[in-house]
């Protein structure tokens, strides 16, 4: 049933807005195999809380810590990349849709 529900559209139980990542979904669904490792970008303040929230965020997400983690530091801002698994579209829709909402984040890729 996971499978067939899976084909039809994003699962709205993920917590994500299934209107909004409906295209994202979508072509993910149509373009990549699943399970796959995608690259979140995360921009914010700089500092260790900032970093630390992010990772943190994957993990309450999908239930694991990030493959890869990378911080690239600037005076006031940082970016902070991140590899990691994801086994659905909706794992990469709703940590997306998580890590926009982090206090903080001006930029997310």
């Amino acid at each position: 049933a996971e499978v067939i529900a899976a084909l039809k559209g994003p699962d709205p139980t993920r917590g994500f807005d299934v209107n909004e990542y409906h295209n994202i979904w979508k072509a993910l669904s149509d373009e990549k195999a699943w399970p796959s490792v995608q690259r979140f970008s995360v921009v914010g303040p700089a500092g260790g809380d900032f970093a630390a929230a992010v990772q943190a965020q994957v993990a309450d997400t999908l239930g694991h810590e990030p493959e890869k983690v990378a911080t690239e530091p600037r005076q006031r801002w940082q970016s902070v990349r991140l590899d990691v698994r994801c086994a659905t579209p909706d794992d990469f829709c709703a940590l997306h849709s998580r890590l926009k909402s982090l206090e903080g984040v001006k930029f997310l890729l």
